[in-house]
């Protein structure tokens, strides 16, 4: 686990007390100009991340903050409480954080931590590289198709060396949606690369359908196809889906490269 900086503290105590409410909502400090708290913690993730992908950092920023909610006087959250109702302890960092800035001014404490707000970026630049740390961190995800569809995506059996090789042998090396291969491409420094892809559809009751074969398993996908199946967290396209996608114009100029 990694530990929250004070840097990060200040950020979820500024958060905690100076949120406005608006029609019974709390919101985000003005001064960030955003209307989510999603939105206001992104702000901050370039530069006070420490190596946590997006979603845990915003999991980190949002539990800090709430830690502050029960301390702040006159705050409209409840944040965390022990058992007997009252204001769980602050980590010693938080508490420094809250004896140093506790009775600043509101302009003062902006002051501190506009310094860390990150240039603001489209959300759907979150989207894509929520979906990139999810695959490159777990194991398995699951997701559904387009059609709805529920799979796993299993991405140990896209980084195993037996599997791969098995891949490679069934379906060649040129991508299963756009035919792109990287040895016509590239010459001699793209033969025999191209990337293994693996989705494997949950069987009635949820249970795993079958042992993996490569040949029905695994398929092959250049590195375009392979991160378009995996665009948006929570959607994983089936194959077809993915080649309905293509342009006339890309599959025409393909076809004329590599056929």
């Amino acid at each position: 686990m990694i530990d929250r900086s004070p840097e990060l503290c200040l950020v979820a105590f500024f958060l905690s007390k100076f949120g406005h409410n608006t029609n019974g909502k709390t919101n985000p400090p003005e001064e960030l100009e955003v209307a989510k708290w999603n939105e206001a913690y992104r702000l901050f993730y370039e530069n006070l991340n420490a190596g946590r992908t997006i979603m845990e950092f915003q999991n980190t920023l949002n539990n800090a903050r709430d830690g502050f909610d029960s301390h702040i006087q006159g705050s409209e959250r409840a944040g965390w409480k022990d058992k007997q109702g009252r204001p769980s302890p602050l980590t010693k960092v938080s508490q420094a954080i809250m004896e140093k800035f506790g009775n600043l001014e509101r302009t003062h404490v902006w002051e501190y931590v506009k310094v860390f707000v990150g240039k603001k970026v489209a959300n759907k630049v979150f989207i894509d590289l929520q979906a990139i740390q999810e695959s490159e961190r777990n194991d398995e995800v699951f997701s559904k198709t387009e059609g709805g569809r529920i799979v796993v995506t299993s991405f140990r059996y896209e980084r195993k060396p037996s599997l791969r090789e098995d891949a490679y042998k069934a379906h060649g090396c040129s991508c299963s949606v756009c035919g792109f291969n990287f040895e016509k491409a590239y010459g001699e420094w793209g033969r025999d690369f191209i990337e293994v892809h693996h989705i494997e559809p949950l069987a009635s009751g949820g249970g795993r359908s079958r042992k993996i074969d490569p040949k029905v398993d695994l398929i092959v996908l250049c590195s375009n196809c392979h991160r378009m199946v995996h665009r948006r967290r929570g959607l994983t396209l089936t194959i077809e889906e993915l080649r309905a996608k293509l342009t006339p114009e890309y599959t025409k100029a393909i076809s004329l490269l590599f056929n």
